[in-house]
Formats: C-alpha cells, sequence, structure tokens
C-alpha cells in the first residue's frame, strides 16, 4: 500500500510539474509580445532573471553626446587659439572652461572624470615643456614663463580628455591605433594653431618629428587612463542577486 501511494504522489508531482510548464508557454505564447517580453527593459518582473555574477552592459553616450562633444570641443579650440593669436588668451580660455563644466554636468560620474582632466591638462603639459625647451616653437602670448607653455594650452588638454570617454573611447584597448592617430592627428592641429597665429614653428621639419612623437606617445596613455576612469558609462550594478523596481 504505501508503494503505491508513494508511486501515485511521483506521478502526481509529475503532473504538477508538466502542468506548471505547459501553463507557462501557454501565457508565454498568448501575452502581448510573447515570452521574450517577459525580459524586455522595463518590465516588472525583468529584476528577477538578473543572476549573481552577471551584470548588464555598460551604454555607450548616444549620438547626441557625441555630436555635441565635437561641437563643444572644436568651439573651445578655435576659441582659445584665436584668443591667443589676438592677444587675450584669457578671454580665449573662458569657452574652455565652460566646456569642462558642461562635461562634469552630464557625466554620470563626474569625478572619475575630473581626475582624467587633470591628468590630461598635466601629462599634456609636461610633453608640451619637454618640446618647448627644444627651441623649435614659440607661442604668440599667454605664457606666464619663457619655460613653461601658456595656461590656455593646458585647458586645451584637459578639453581634449572630454573626448577620450565620448568620440574616442574607440580607442579603448588599441594603444597602436592610438599611436597611430595621435602622430599624425596632433601635428597637424599644432600646424592649424600655428597658421592662425597663437603659435610660431621656429623649426618646421623638427618640430613636426618632435610633435608626432609626443603625440604618438602620450595618447595611448591618455586613452588606458580614460578607460580606467571612465566616467562617462553607466556604472554597472553590483553582482548579487537584485531586484529592479
Amino acid at each position: 500500500m504505501e508503494d503505491a501511494l508513494g508511486v501515485e504522489g511521483k506521478g502526481h508531482r509529475r503532473d504538477g510539474v508538466e502542468q506548471g510548464l505547459h501553463g507557462a508557454a501557454f501565457w508565454g505564447r498568448h501575452r502581448p509580445g510573447g515570452a521574450s517580453a517577459w525580459c524586455r527593459p522595463g518590465h516588472p518582473s525583468r529584476g528577477l532573471l538578473r543572476i549573481k555574477g552577471m551584470s548588464a552592459p555598460q551604454p555607450t553616450p548616444d549620438r547626441r553626446w557625441q555630436w555635441s562633444n565635437v561641437l563643444w570641443t572644436q568651439l573651445a579650440w578655435f576659441a582659445a587659439v584665436l584668443g591667443a593669436a589676438h592677444g587675450v588668451p584669457a578671454w580665449g580660455t573662458l569657452p574652455a572652461l565652460a566646456v569642462l563644466l558642461w562635461h562634469l554636468r552630464r557625466a554620470p560620474r563626474p569625478r572619475s572624470e575630473a581626475v582624467l582632466m587633470l591628468l590630461a591638462a598635466g601629462l599634456g603639459t609636461f610633453a608640451d615643456t619637454l618640446v618647448l625647451h627644444q627651441g623649435v616653437l614659440a607661442f604668440a602670448s599667454g605664457q606666464w614663463s619663457a619655460a613653461l607653455p601658456p595656461p590656455w594650452m593646458s585647458a586645451l588638454w584637459a578639453v581634449f580628455a572630454t573626448s577620450l570617454n565620448v568620440t574616442l573611447r574607440w580607442l579603448h584597448g588599441r594603444p597602436l591605433l592610438a599611436a597611430a592617430l595621435g602622430a599624425v592627428a596632433g601635428p597637424l592641429a599644432f600646424l592649424s594653431g600655428a597658421r592662425l597665429g597663437a603659435a610660431q614653428l621656429l623649426e618646421p621639419g623638427v618640430a613636426m618629428a618632435l610633435l608626432s612623437l609626443q603625440w604618438a606617445l602620450v595618447l595611448p596613455v591618455l586613452a588606458l587612463c580614460a578607460r580606467r576612469l571612465d566616467g562617462v558609462a553607466a556604472p554597472a550594478p553590483s553582482a548579487g542577486t537584485t531586484r529592479t523596481p
């Protein structure tokens, strides 16, 4: 009798499991959107599917932010360069400061981006100082000391840092590509500023070669720092089973 009851109980449990599976399949087929709707963002049950050790992907900046970054960094560059060329470097630096504040206000983790800006300004100023001491270039105005590049150059390095996790985040993990891009784009940007009157290349060939080497070394380092300090991507949820509202 006990064996019979045990077999019968197992049969009932098996039937109950099968009915539950059939019921889930039925509701998955006939509810709006099908079973996949349970996994869609914003569904109230989606948080129950998060498993320990798994995290949601970190979204990258949207197109609107990327285009805004391109626009504001270019405006800051032109303002600083033209301000230096016309002998008013302080006024030309104000738009750069505005861009930095705008970026920090928008970044999900502004402290990380602020650290990246300071690193870029410090490393860039140090590299510019080494090139300046070779006597191959001169700045039009704004230098507080003949031994140091002007502050508006440091401000432009900080502005450049706002692009490292936005429009230039595709350089993350690609040091050779970053070096190649820096070796070409960096000297060309400086040459454009010199043609607008912000600087003078005393020995153009040597200056361009040194600037190319400078950027080939600096940009991969900045890209690595940007990847480590990324304050633009949304923070990933902490490990563990959590329920989202």
